[in-house]
């Protein structure tokens, strides 16, 4: 008999989800109440999923902090995110792009864990996909907001997004073509896995309705929850769990983590006075940051995901 884990993280944040949903519904909240969940989210979930980052280096190569290893890790951190960051100069559309390919791998290989899936290279094929899918549809979905935000981006221009508007007028269409493409593609590889049960139905239900909830939010509010809350959160406590840390509280991890914390928020401090005022400018800038930064973090958390499977 099918039964619900309602103890289940995932389901906590569903029911958090819900919440917002029916707040927005009938009591709209004010753009500046939305970008102010957005950034405090940003500063209390979606900088400190990454600000771990070197304490899970180490603990997969299982060797102690000292100057000698921290220094080759940020030779490998900031390594990958000067080689990025170059790229921006050379263009910011194939930056954009790679930007998006590499988010699609990423909150894919999260959405997807509890589906047991083991390393592979069809499993990693399906992160991609299923992020993809997502990211594509959420972006068309959201276009009217996307467009501003890729407009605020350095070297972005008016033609480039007039080429993304063709398909804007196509947004239902892509959305059945992604579902009708992506289901049949999930439940052959389940079946040949033979990964078939409740625990993978829950989860599939389960992403159903995150994504029905976040495609009807606003663009600070939904993709603010997904990003911030959703993956973040669950991110938390996948590397609490591969740190030992099970039984330690946040504000544990917000004094573990103080330097590199204290830095993001001196960036996104400095972001806010020097683009007072233009907001699509401000995030254009804030994704590019993050950006820069995805390709190393996401290197680092696909290991823990690897080893954990």
């Amino acid at each position: 008999m099918f039964k619900l884990n309602y103890k289940s993280n995932r389901f906590k944040f569903l029911i958090l989800a819900f919440v917002l949903f029916v707040i927005q519904y009938f009591f709209p909240l004010h753009s500046t109440v939305q970008l102010l969940f957005f950034g405090l989210g940003v500063l209390f979930f979606g900088i400190p999923h990454g600000s771990l980052d070197h304490f899970i280096y180490h603990k997969e190569r299982n060797e102690a902090m000292n100057i000698r290893s921290i220094s080759k890790f940020l030779l490998f951190y900031l390594g990958f995110a000067v080689l990025y960051a170059s790229l921006w100069l050379i263009s910011v559309e194939l930056s954009i792009l790679l930007f998006i390919v590499i988010s699609a791998y990423h909150f894919g290989e999260m959405d997807l864990k509890a589906l047991t899936i083991k390393t592979s290279l069809s499993s990693r094929i399906l992160f991609s996909f299923y992020g993809l899918l997502f990211l594509v549809n959420y972006l068309l979905f959201q276009f009217p907001n996307v467009e501003s935000i890729l407009l605020g981006f350095p070297g972005f221009e008016q033609s480039q997004v007039e080429r993304l508007r063709l398909l804007y007028g196509y947004q239902e269409e892509v959305l059945l073509a992604s579902i009708l493409i992506f289901v049949p593609i999930l439940s052959i590889y389940l079946f040949q896995s033979k990964l078939i049960g409740f625990v993978q139905l829950e989860t599939v239900l389960q992403l159903v309705v995150l994504m029905l909830i976040v495609f009807n939010l606003p663009i600070l509010l939904g993709f603010g929850f997904y990003f911030n809350i959703w993956h973040a959160g669950l991110s938390m406590i996948e590397i609490k769990k591969f740190l030992g840390w099970q039984d330690k509280n946040y504000w544990f991890i917000y004094r573990k983590s103080w330097l590199t914390n204290g830095l993001s928020f001196l960036m996104i401090g400095l972001l806010f006075v020097v683009f007072k005022g233009n907001l699509e400018r401000l995030l254009a800038i804030f994704f590019m940051s993050i950006a820069i930064l995805t390709a190393p973090h996401m290197k680092v958390i696909s290991v823990l995901f690897s080893k954990e499977r």
